[in-house]
């Protein structure tokens, strides 16, 4: 058969060369290329997939400095993650940092598994170094671990330097970094602080622990950083006035939060509420290790005269007479995370849910409700107001009671659920899939509900967060309008 002239025509034209094209709109064409990799059974762990990236880099030297361009704001290039235990080497995160750090704005750096595990090299803290500086100064995060070297603290604040803009920073020390005798002292992590607020003055979230030898008490430092949004206390919190210090000086923390058992606990609540958190205080976590007094809980309650958000601790041995009194002591709450194991039963939560305008209520292992719970909350009045729902290894919430539960409560846009059942997508997808879409449409990201990742192939590491047939059956449904919908409002 005779080629057509246009055929002629399109031959005789010569093809168009990357090169051709400016730099600027290179860059946009590159910025569509690579994707993000979204490992792990529960989509915990994101890597970026740069094939594209560098194929682009070694086709010209335009190509190259597209690519560079175009990292800046790439999504797929805003967090890295290097462990050395896994093979990561400083050749490998200086490479990165030369060619995609200035897109970087999330920073892991793990030694091994366990902080004994690997202290990191020469090589490789020049490579982290040289990676720090290859971000220009827009990391937002950094998160380092088991510095176990003579030099640490001078190093970290080398790299604090270079990041003005870091809001979160968290670092694991290896004590023998500070003092004498392998001991992290209390002035050496002060003046650490001191120096890291000022390098670094938009820090938001700052976590400075030692592995051995014992935590350095946060209100050790925590008043250096005043935009700190959380204060930390764990333990025995002993330096009242250190801690009137940060409540005063940290002007923008609304939250608190209260790690493991701590003595003295009424006379601690009572300094607390003696300060400006008194007002301010919008978060209260009582994530301890034992149980609290509900007398404690109570006092919190009564105490802080802003709190909205509630977190209870585990095994928390709530009654119906505490739930009145608590809805009585501050009837503005709209959070409550009722704590792992709680053994609150369905008329302590029928008063919770009709008192309290909740619009976030998380369980966690509750043994004492029954199937009823459902019902209670969609007879209540905060079925009018709630938008956030978690629940943890409750077999009560099966996925018809999970539909009854979205579609019952017309603001709810997040939910996070996780099980240890299988359930199957032929039996259960039709449900899911009117969840997920009620959630999406109502502003909430899709596939919020997930039942199907422990089942059929997936594994962990393997780059789907959801394998084998419940990833087919998710991502065939995922857009699909056509047939009745069952999950309507």
């Amino acid at each position: 058969m005779a080629s057509t002239d246009p055929e002629f025509a399109a031959a005789a034209r010569p093809a168009l060369r990357l090169d051709d094209l400016p730099v600027d709109l290179l860059a946009h064409v590159v910025s569509y290329a690579g994707r993000v990799i979204i490992c792990g059974v529960y989509g915990q762990l994101r890597k970026a997939a740069v094939g594209d990236f560098l194929a682009l880099r070694l086709a010209s030297r335009t190509c190259q400095d597209a690519v560079r361009r175009a990292a800046k704001e790439h999504p797929g290039l805003d967090e890295a993650s290097f462990r050395l235990s896994d093979g990561s080497t400083a050749r490998a995160i200086a490479a990165w940092g030369r060619m995609f750090g200035s897109g970087c704005r999330t920073l892991y750096f793990y030694t091994g598994h366990k902080a004994s595990d690997i202290e990191p090299s020469d090589e490789a803290l020049d490579a982290l170094q040289s990676f720090v500086v290859n971000t220009q100064g827009g990391l937002r995060q950094l998160w380092l671990t088991s510095l176990g070297f003579s030099k640490s603290r001078d190093y970290a604040l080398e790299l604090c330097r270079a990041l003005p803009q870091l809001k979160r920073l968290s670092l694991n020390w290896i004590p023998s970094c500070f003092g004498t005798e392998h001991v992290v002292t209390r002035a050496a992590m002060e003046s650490f602080a001191m120096e890291a607020s000022r390098l670094c003055p938009l820090l938001e979230y700052v976590k400075l622990s030692a592995d051995i030898g014992g935590e350095i008490p946060a209100e050790t430092w925590q008043q250096h950083f005043p935009r700190l949004k959380t204060l930390y206390f764990r333990g025995r919190p002993e330096n009242y006035g250190a801690i009137e210090a940060a409540a005063r000086a940290c002007v923008c923390a609304d939250e608190v939060q209260l790690v493991e058992e701590c003595d003295g606990l009424p006379a601690f609540v009572d300094m607390l509420v003696r300060t400006p958190l008194r007002g301010r205080l919008r978060k209260l976590d009582l994530c301890f290790d034992l149980p609290v007094p509900n007398e404690v809980i109570l006092q919190c309650a009564r105490g802080f005269e802003g709190l909205r958000v509630l977190g209870l601790p585990p095994e928390c041995a709530i009654d119906v007479e505490f739930c009145r009194s608590l809805a009585q002591l501050r009837p503005t709450l709209t959070g409550l995370d009722l704590g792992t194991d709680c053994r609150a039963d369905d008329e302590c939560l029928r008063i919770l849910c009709e008192t309290l305008p909740l619009e976030h209520l998380t369980f966690s292992s509750m043994e004492y409700l029954s199937p009823a719970v459902i019902d209670i909350i969609l007879q209540s009045s905060s079925a009018q107001t709630l938008r956030c729902i978690r629940i943890y290894y409750m077999a009560l919430f099966t996925p018809a009671n999970c539909l009854r539960l979205v579609r019952g409560c017309p603001l709810l846009s997040e939910f996070d659920e996780e099980s240890d059942r299988l359930l199957s997508p032929i039996e259960h997808g039709k449900t899911v899939k009117a969840i997920n879409k009620l959630l999406k449409r109502r502003g909430g990201k899709k596939n919020q509900y997930r039942p199907f990742v422990g089942f059929g192939p997936s594994q962990w590491g393997r780059p789907d967060t959801l394998g084998g047939q419940a990833g087919e059956f998710l991502q065939a449904n995922e857009e699909s309008e056509s047939g009745s919908e069952s999950g309507e409002d």
